[in-house]
């Protein structure tokens, strides 16, 4: 078992991306003003959690089911699935985005914000064929080819036109979530093309049996519930911040998440390769393996953030003065030492919920997602109509750190060890 150098293998693939997306924030932050860049933000934030019903649970019940069809040989199934997945796209973002189109002509949305509300309502679907084509390359054992879609062909789309547009003058934020919107369907039509390259059968369609369906529907809501939980965790302080008119708090709030997220990504690396190795141990039926994985991975990953977090705090505020501007150096320093802080916790308490949605407590997993997303919106309702992107930092610190928590002990009670530093 060798899980060092497969979390530092996966880590050069997330971080060539990782690249490419700090890059495009930064170029947004200072050619965009405050505000625009704020709206910008609040923008993408709905953009994701409408996309949640569509394209969340989706890349991991096609992984799952597309691996399967390819072990067996089962072309028909294989087909069944990709069919299934596509109608599942069409309809579920046609819906989203007819509610999200209805709501950019009404009164109840601020007239700076309905042009972009317009543009979002496609987002999803672009996002959902995206999803499409992470979850069957995965299945079909090309998984860093299905991680480049999201994780780099997106971004490095965006920098490139990024600068195209700051060159001719064009970075309204509506202008920009435009090209948003068309490096999502760039990527989303080289997905579908890479997935009809490595596909084991032709390209046809076939209807699903209903064993199938009910089967299929019963695993998508599953994993769409966990993720969009943790989704709704993640863009809890965006959308509220956003819906209480405050866009320039939130250009800081998007600043100062961009050091916390330097610092949470060793946990995404870890979690990334954790899978496999929890299911081996798991078979064993030996509690000592588990929480031998468990206290290295949490220590590898939390050893990882360290020098990072000592680096921001030190120096966070001439790097952000350096990278985003001046204009956000002063405002986004101190929340993102908060939220930091929130993330330091959160690695010390270790990956609970993986543990669990691999050993077959799904609904444990679920529980803590919850826990986060319901902690945050708690907090963040109550301090940040009065500390605006201090409070909005606060609720996003303790929320993490929450759910975690309660991952944490959930752990101990149904697998008998917590998956912390010390266990």
């Amino acid at each position: 078992m060798n899980i060092t150098r497969a979390f530092f293998s996966v880590s050069g693939v997330y971080g060539f991306g990782l690249v490419f997306s700090i890059t495009a924030n930064v170029l947004l932050a200072r050619w965009m003003s405050v505000a625009d860049f704020g709206r910008y933000s609040f923008a993408i934030a709905i953009a994701t959690v409408a996309a949640i019903p569509i394209a969340i649970g989706l890349p991991l019940l096609m992984t799952r089911e597309v691996a399967q069809s390819v072990q067996d040989r089962d072309t028909d199934r294989f087909r069944a699935i990709l069919t299934t997945a596509a109608l599942w796209v069409i309809v579920a973002s046609s819906l989203v985005g007819l509610v999200l189109w209805s709501a950019s002509r009404s009164s109840l949305v601020a007239s700076d914000m309905a042009p972009l509300l317009a543009v979002v309502c496609f987002l999803p679907f672009a996002m959902g064929i995206v999803g499409i084509g992470k979850g069957g390359l995965k299945g079909l054992g090309a998984p860093v080819l299905s991680e480049v879609l999201p994780q780099v062909i997106v971004p490095l789309l965006l920098v490139s036109g990024i600068v195209l547009l700051h060159q001719t003058g064009r970075t309204e934020a509506t202008v920009v979530l435009r090209l948003h919107l068309a490096s999502y369907f760039v990527a989303a039509l080289l997905g579908l093309a890479f997935l009809t390259r490595h596909s084991p059968a032709a390209p046809g369609i076939r209807l699903a049996s209903r064993a199938d369906l009910r089967a299929w529907g019963v695993s998508f809501i599953s994993f769409t519930l966990i993720g969009g939980m943790a989704t709704l965790g993640t863009q809890t302080a965006a959308l509220l911040l956003g819906g209480l008119g405050q866009t320039e708090e939130l250009a800081y709030l998007r600043v100062a998440e961009r050091g916390a997220q330097l610092v949470a990504f060793p946990l995404m690396f870890v979690n990334a390769i954790l899978g496999p190795y929890i299911v081996a141990a798991h078979k064993k039926d030996g509690v000592e393996d588990l929480r031998k994985l468990a206290r290295q991975s949490a220590r590898l990953s939390t050893l990882t953030a360290l020098p990072l977090a000592a680096i921001f705090v030190l120096f966070g505020q001439p790097l952000i003065e350096l990278t985003f501007g001046v204009a956000y150096s002063d405002t986004a320093y101190l929340p993102m030492l908060i939220m930091i802080v929130g993330q330091l916790l959160s690695l010390a308490m270790g990956s609970g919920g993986m543990f669990l949605a691999m050993c077959g407590h799904e609904r444990g997993n679920l529980i803590a997602v919850a826990t986060m997303a319901i902690v945050t919106l708690i907090v963040i309702l109550i301090l940040a109509p009065r500390a605006g992107i201090y409070g909005a930092a606060i609720g996003v610190s303790i929320g993490t750190a929450a759910g975690k928590f309660v991952a944490m002990m959930l752990t101990k009670r149904r697998l008998g060890f917590y998956p912390s530093i010390v266990n």
